[in-house]
C-alpha cells in the first residue's frame, strides 16, 4: 500500500512538472518568420516619410534571394497596382492626389506562400521652384534660400547644383534641355545613365531673348528626345498655348511621337485689387481657366514650370508689383491662395488631377516688374540699398508658398532644412498568411480585431479632424511652425478591401511582435499550472498522507 502511494506521488509529480514545463518547450518548438530581415529592410524607394513629387513615383526594393520568387506585387494605398517578375526590383506608381499614401511589396513564391514587405507611409506634392545660377555671385539660390518644403526643382540646366546638407537639397532634380546650342544627344544619353527617367525641352522658344528657336527646328529634335527612354516635356513658350496657330499648335502638329507632358509658363499681368472691378480671384479663375485649356486642346498632363505675376507693361510712373505697394503685395498673396488652393467651386492647382507638377517663379525683392512675387531676397537684391530682408530670408510671399500645396498630415521640415524624426510614420510590420494563427483561432481574432479597428477608426478620424485643423492652422497662420502628424487608416481600408478582391491579405495583421505559429489557450495554461501546482503541494506534504 505505501509502495502504490509512493508510485501515485511520484507520477503526480511528473505530470505536474510536464504540465508545468509545456509552455516553455510550446515557445521552444515556435517558428519565427525566416524572411524578417528582408521583410523590415527590402524597400528603398520611396524613403520612409518623403514628401515626393507627383506624377511617375519610383518603387525600389531588394530582390529576396533566400526563396524561389515567382513575381512581386505592387500595392499602392491598399490596392494592387501592378505585378512584375521575379528579377525586377524596380517599377513606378502614378498619381497627382497631394495626400499621405502608402506602398508595399508582396513576395509571391512559387509555393504560392506570401512574404509583404513592411508597408511605408510617405506624402506627395505638386510643388516645385525654379533656383537658378546667379551673376553677382558664386552661389546659387538653392544654396541660402530657406526650406520651402518643396517636392522638385530645376535650374533650367542639365545638370544638379553640386551642394550638400542645404536646406532645399534633397529635392528630386528635373534636367532641361535649354536650346540646340548643345550636343543634344549626348546630354540626354548622360542623364539617362545617371538615373533621370524625364527631360524638360526648350526653355520659351518663341522669345528672342531666351531660346529662339523656330518651331519647325525643335520639332526635329522629337525623335532624339524620345528614343533617349525618358519622358519628355515640350517646349515652355512664352506665349499663349491655346490660341489659334500659336507656336506651340504649330509645333505639336509637326511631331510623330507627342511629348509626355505640357510645360507652361503664365505671368497673368495685372491682377485687380478688391473691391474693385477685377479682383485677384477673378484673374486666379482665368489663369485656371487657361491652364485647363490647354489641357483640353493637347490631353497631356500639364507642368506650370514658371508662374508668377508680374506688370512687364510697368512704365515710368506705374509699377504696382514692384514690392513697395502693400495692397498690391497683398493682392499677390491672395492670388497665389487662389491658384493652388482653388476657392468657391473653382479647384486649384492641388486639386486638378491633370497638374502634374508647378513652379512659382521667384523675382528679386528689388525688381520693378515682379518684386511682390519674390519668394525670398536674392544675391541680386543684396547689392541694393533698397533691399529689405537678409539674402534668402523668406519674404511673407515665401512663408505662404512654404505652407501651401502640402498632404494633410505632413510635417514640414525646420527652415534649415533639419527633420523632426519623432514625427515620421514608421514602417508598418505586416505578418505573412502563412505564418499567421490557425484557421479557427484567426475567426475569434478577426471578431476581436475588427472591434478594435471600429474603436480605433473613431479614436483616428476624431485625431485627424483635429490635427487636420491644426495643420491648417499651422500651415495658413505661423508659417515658421510644424504641422501635426497623424496616423493613417490606410491599413484598415486596404485589408477590407483586399477581402473583397480574393487577394489573400485577409491574415495580414499589424504586428506587435514577431508570430511564433503556436498559439496555446490561456484557460488551458491556467489549469496546467494549477494541477502543477497541486501536485507540488502534495509531494511537499508527502509525509501527511
Amino acid at each position: 500500500m505505501m509502495k502504490n502511494k509512493k508510485i501515485k506521488k511520484i507520477g503526480v509529480a511528473l505530470l505536474s512538472a510536464a504540465l508545468l514545463l509545456t509552455p516553455c518547450i510550446s515557445s521552444v518548438q515556435a517558428k519565427e518568420n525566416p524572411y524578417d530581415d528582408w521583410k523590415t529592410t527590402a524597400l528603398q524607394s520611396p524613403q520612409k516619410g518623403k514628401l515626393v513629387a507627383a506624377g511617375g513615383i519610383d518603387v525600389k526594393w531588394n530582390l529576396l534571394t533566400s526563396a524561389k520568387v515567382k513575381q512581386y506585387d505592387i500595392y499602392f494605398d491598399g490596392k494592387l497596382e501592378k505585378t512584375v517578375d521575379q528579377n525586377t526590383n524596380e517599377t513606378t506608381v502614378y498619381t497627382t492626389e497631394v495626400s499621405k499614401h502608402t506602398v508595399r511589396v508582396v513576395a509571391v513564391l512559387e509555393n504560392k506562400d506570401e512574404v509583404n514587405v513592411s508597408e511605408r507611409t510617405f506624402y506627395v506634392s505638386k510643388k516645385g521652384l525654379g533656383f537658378y545660377n546667379e551673376e553677382n555671385g558664386a552661389s546659387n539660390s538653392l544654396s541660402y534660400a530657406q526650406n520651402m518644403g518643396l517636392s522638385w526643382y530645376y535650374n533650367w540646366g542639365e545638370q544638379p547644383f553640386d551642394e550638400e546638407d542645404v536646406a532645399n537639397s534633397d529635392l528630386e532634380f528635373v534636367p532641361m534641355i535649354y536650346n540646340d546650342a548643345t550636343d543634344i544627344d549626348s546630354w540626354l544619353d548622360s542623364l539617362k545613365n545617371a538615373g533621370y527617367d524625364k527631360v524638360l525641352s526648350f526653355n520659351e522658344p518663341d522669345y528672342v531673348k531666351e531660346a529662339n528657336m523656330d518651331y519647325k527646328v525643335s520639332a526635329s529634335y522629337n525623335e532624339t528626345f524620345h528614343s533617349s527612354g525618358l519622358k519628355v516635356g515640350s517646349p515652355a513658350i512664352s506665349g499663349n498655348a491655346v490660341e489659334e496657330d500659336n507656336w506651340l499648335e504649330k509645333y505639336w502638329n509637326e511631331l510623330d511621337t507627342k511629348d509626355d507632358f505640357i510645360a507652361i509658363h503664365n505671368y497673368p499681368g495685372y491682377i485687380g485689387l478688391d473691391g474693385t472691378d477685377f479682383t485677384p480671384k477673378d484673374a486666379a479663375k482665368n489663369f485656371l481657366d487657361y491652364i485647363t485649356n490647354v489641357h483640353e486642346k493637347y490631353q497631356k498632363p500639364v507642368w506650370i514650370t514658371e508662374f508668377a505675376v508680374a506688370a512687364f507693361e510697368s512704365n515710368a510712373s506705374w509699377h504696382p508689383y514692384d514690392g513697395d505697394h502693400d495692397e498690391h503685395n497683398e493682392a499677390v498673396q491672395e492670388f497665389m491662395n487662389y491658384v493652388i488652393n482653388g476657392f468657391d467651386d473653382v479647384a486649384g492647382l492641388d486639386d486638378l488631377s491633370f497638374v502634374e507638377r508647378y513652379a512659382w517663379f521667384t523675382f528679386a525683392s528689388t525688381s520693378g516688374v515682379g518684386g511682390s512675387s519674390a519668394l525670398f531676397p536674392n544675391k541680386e537684391d543684396a547689392n541694393k540699398t533698397r533691399a529689405s530682408g537678409h539674402l534668402g530670408e523668406l519674404t511673407v510671399l515665401g512663408e505662404i508658398y512654404r505652407n501651401s500645396g502640402l498632404p494633410e498630415g505632413y510635417t514640414l521640415p525646420e527652415l534649415d532644412g533639419s527633420i523632426d524624426t519623432s514625427t515620421i510614420i514608421e514602417d508598418k510590420y505586416i505578418v505573412d498568411p502563412q505564418y499567421n494563427d490557425s484557421d479557427k483561432d484567426l475567426d475569434d481574432k478577426k471578431d476581436n480585431d475588427i472591434k478594435g479597428d471600429d474603436k480605433n477608426t473613431v479614436n483616428n478620424d476624431k485625431k485627424d479632424e483635429t490635427d487636420g485643423k491644426d495643420g491648417q492652422e499651422n500651415n495658413q497662420q505661423k508659417p515658421l511652425q510644424n504641422t501635426n502628424n497623424v496616423s493613417s487608416n490606410s491599413s484598415d481600408e486596404s485589408k477590407s478591401q483586399e477581402i473583397n478582391n480574393d487577394q489573400k491579405q485577409t491574415d495580414n495583421k499589424e504586428k506587435s511582435s514577431v508570430k511564433t505559429g503556436d498559439t496555446t489557450s490561456y484557460v488551458f495554461l491556467l489549469l496546467m499550472m494549477f494541477t502543477s501546482l497541486i501536485g507540488i503541494f502534495l509531494l511537499k506534504n508527502k509525509n501527511e498522507y
